[in-house]
């Protein structure tokens, strides 16, 4: 069984966990992270991974909340390049995956991924690794067109391709159903 935890108490809960838990089998360490830019970032999981050096490290969660949109999408794209270069990082998710207006008060709209009429943002196409809002052609009652959400994406690296093509699947089961 997989088991995957994280705390607002950081390393001194996961110390704590780890010291307790004598028994366990350990696969790797899961966390979060919220904060200004990648620097912190980078900073955070580096002082992580120097704490716990055998275990790779899944971020489960990671954004940049109520900074300007131009800072989260200059964070994402240097945060994106630093995951995929180090071979501790397995896995990690953007959270954001949301339509602007649809976030919380803590992370904000200004990383949403899809804008507030379901098309990708452009911090939603850096995440995704697209070039362009994808558009599939149909009968869906949007007028032929859609683009629509995924909600729990965890990525492996280089990977954000085949985000593009769960949304066309997406796109197109909602099609097929007549869902909006």
């Amino acid at each position: 069984m997989t088991l995957v935890s994280n705390s607002q108490a950081g390393t001194d809960w996961l110390d704590s966990f780890l010291s307790q838990c004598t028994n366990c089998t350990y696969n790797f360490i899961a966390t979060h992270f919220y904060g200004p830019n990648s620097e912190a970032l980078q900073l955070y999981l580096t002082g992580l991974h120097s704490k716990y050096p055998t275990y790779p490290i899944w971020l489960t969660e990671f954004g940049f909340p109520q900074i300007p949109t131009n800072e989260v999408v200059s964070a994402l794209n240097d945060s994106i390049a630093f995951l995929d270069s180090m071979d501790w990082i397995a896995r990690y998710a953007y959270f954001p995956i949301f339509r602007r207006g649809e976030g919380n008060a803590f992370v904000g709209q200004t990383g949403a991924v899809w804008d507030e009429h379901g098309e990708i943002t452009v911090a939603g196409k850096i995440w995704l690794g697209l070039n362009e809002t994808p558009k599939v052609q149909g009968t869906g009652g949007n007028g032929g067109s859609t683009s629509g959400g995924v909600s729990g994406l965890v990525f492996t690296k280089a990977s954000h391709w085949y985000a593009s093509l769960l949304i066309l699947i997406s796109s197109l089961l909602l099609l097929r159903w007549g869902v909006d």
